[in-house]
Parts: C-alpha cells; sequence; structure tokens
C-alpha cells in the first residue's frame, strides 16, 4: 500500500511539475497529507502487531487486527484522496485505525501483567 501511495504522488509530481512541497496544487497536497497519515500510524500499528506475536497471541487475534489496519487505511485514503467524497470513510478509517492501536496495546499491557 504505501509504495502505491508513494507512486501516485510521483506520478502528480511529474504531472504537475512540482519537486518540493505541493506547489499549491490542491491534489498534490491530499495525496502528501494521504501518504503521510499513513506513515504517522502504521508504523505504530505493525510494531504493537508484532510485540503481540512476540507475546503469544493467537494467530486469529493478529489475523483480525491486520485486516481492521489494512481496511481502515484504505477507507481512509480513498477520502482523504477525494476518490470518494463519503466523509464516513475518513472517519470509518481513522476510527479503525486507532482501535487496531488501542486494542492491541490494551492485550500487550494485559499480558505483561498476568
Amino acid at each position: 500500500m504505501f509504495l502505491v501511495i508513494t507512486m501516485r504522488i510521483v506520478g502528480s509530481r511529474h504531472k504537475n511539475k512540482v519537486s518540493l512541497g505541493d506547489g499549491d496544487n490542491r491534489e498534490l497536497g491530499k495525496l502528501i497529507r494521504g501518504h503521510g497519515n499513513f506513515a504517522e500510524t502504521v508504523p505504530l500499528a505493525l510494531i504493537l502487531m508484532l510485540l503481540l506475536e512476540l507475546q503469544g497471541s493467537s494467530a486469529t487475534l493478529l489475523h483480525i487486527l491486520g485486516i481492521a489496519l489494512i481496511t481502515g487505511r484504505v477507507l481512509h485514503y480513498l477520502r482523504v484522496t477525494s476518490l470518494v467524497k463519503n466523509m464516513n470513510f475518513r472517519v470509518a478509517g481513522m476510527a479503525l485505525t486507532l482501535l487496531v492501536i488501542t486494542a492491541a496495546s490494551i492485550t500487550l499491557f494485559v499480558g505483561a501483567i498476568f
């Protein structure tokens, strides 16, 4: 997903002849923000999921969290980049992403205590 998101920015930069920043191009700005949000949230979620696996959590839990993370990121990206107009996509996308981070954090915490 990160590669696809990055390549969309590269294509837009080339098309709009913008090497740094967004060149006041609204479309490029949205692509950059979608990329940034992905980069800000996904690494933490993946690290938490790795720690869950190392802690011995079930494959089912990890699969559920992984599916929720991917679904959340796709929904969020579709709205942030205006591929869809419904704001619920962005809300649901962030909610799923934060749910993964929260569930993984709580599970790790409980697993460390007991």
